[in-house]
C-alpha cells in the first residue's frame, strides 16, 4: 500500500511539469536502496521530489527492512549548469530486528537534507545529505 501511495505522489508531481524536466535515478549507498528523484524549474528557481525504496542489512540478524523514504525540497540555480537544494523528507521502516534499542533519531520519520548538483548538457548528477540520520542519496540523471 505504502509503494502504492508513493508512486500515485511521484506520478501527481509529473503531471505539472514545465516543459523541461530533469528525471534521475536515485541510489542510496547507505541502505542499498534505488528510486526516482524529479526535478521542476523555472528561471534560477526550482523544486524537486524523490521517492525510494530500500532495506539496511548489518549483519545477519541485524537489520531494517523496508526503508521508503520521501523527499521534497527547494533548489536555487547558482549558475547556468549548478544548483544547491534544501529539503524535508519523511521515512517509514518495516521490520527492525537489532541486538539492542536503536537511537530515538535513528527511526524518526521526519528529517530534512541538503544537497548540490550539476548538469553537463543533457546529463545531470545530484548529491543529497541527511545531516540526522547520515543518509545519503546519489542522483544520476537526464535533462529533457
Amino acid at each position: 500500500m505504502k509503494k502504492l501511495v508513493l508512486f500515485c505522489i511521484l506520478i501527481a508531481f509529473l503531471s505539472t511539469l514545465g516543459a523541461q524536466p530533469v528525471i534521475y535515478a536515485s541510489l542510496s549507498p547507505s541502505d542499498l536502496g534505488v528510486g526516482v528523484r524529479v526535478d521542476n524549474f523555472s528561471g534560477r528557481q526550482g523544486t524537486y521530489i524523490a521517492v525510494s525504496d530500500g532495506s539496511y542489512k548489518f549483519a545477519e540478524d541485524w537489520y531494517i527492512n523496508d526503508h521508503m523514504k520521501l523527499a521534497v525540497g527547494y533548489m536555487y540555480y547558482t549558475k547556468a549548469s549548478s544548483f544547491i537544494s534544501v529539503g524535508a523528507s519523511y521515512h517509514a521502516y518495516g521490520e527492525v530486528k537489532t541486538p539492542y534499542e536503536m537511537p530515538r533519531r535513528a527511526l524518526t520519520p521526519f528529517s530534512f537534507e541538503a544537497g548540490c548538483g550539476m548538469y553537463f548538457k543533457r546529463l545531470a548528477t545530484a548529491i543529497r545529505v541527511d545531516p540526522v540520520k547520515w543518509d545519503v542519496a546519489l542522483d544520476f540523471g537526464i535533462k529533457f
